[in-house]
């Protein structure tokens, strides 16, 4: 079992071009931590420790919840959407508007854009990305020039 635990890796040495590096290779599915090649090894100092395998191969943070887990134990409902968490506003300088931008932080739908009505619906794609376009007035783009508000190019939000 020793021979497939711990292999010696001959690698040439580039820099001399003579002199093959014997480099000890342990395979951590063969081996048992023994210690033997720790005991064995022919260093002054040991170049092999043996360490306690949980300490060596780590484990996931008692903290880190996996959601998806979470999601299944809370029987399929989501943990994040009962926090009451938030979405912020953007902050731009004052004044200052990215055409074709839709905060979702704000609770109403600029005029013009596809669900805007009634229904307070938020289109499943902008415009210009595929969503419809808007209608009527121009949208909020028109609407915030014809505030007297800078616009920004599209590209300014990426």
């Amino acid at each position: 079992m020793i021979d497939k635990a711990i292999t010696l890796e001959l690698r040439p040495n580039t820099r001399t071009g003579r002199h093959t590096m014997f480099i000890p290779t342990v395979h951590s599915e063969h081996c048992t931590g023994c210690g033997k090649c720790e005991n064995a090894c022919v260093t002054e100092e040991a170049s092999i420790k043996v360490l306690p395998a949980p300490l060596v191969r780590g484990s996931l943070g008692e903290h880190y919840r996996l959601g998806w887990e979470e999601k299944k134990k809370a029987g399929g409902h989501s943990l994040v959407e009962e926090r009451g968490i938030v979405d912020l506003p953007d902050r731009m300088p004052e004044g200052m508007k990215l055409e074709g931008h839709f905060d979702p932080g704000s609770e109403r739908l600029p005029p013009g854009m596809p669900g805007s009505g009634d229904a307070h619906v938020v289109p499943s794609l902008p415009p210009g990305l595929g969503g419809a376009a808007p209608t009527g007035g121009g949208g909020a783009a028109t609407a915030a020039r014809g505030a007297g508000a800078k616009s920004l190019p599209l590209e300014a939000g990426r």
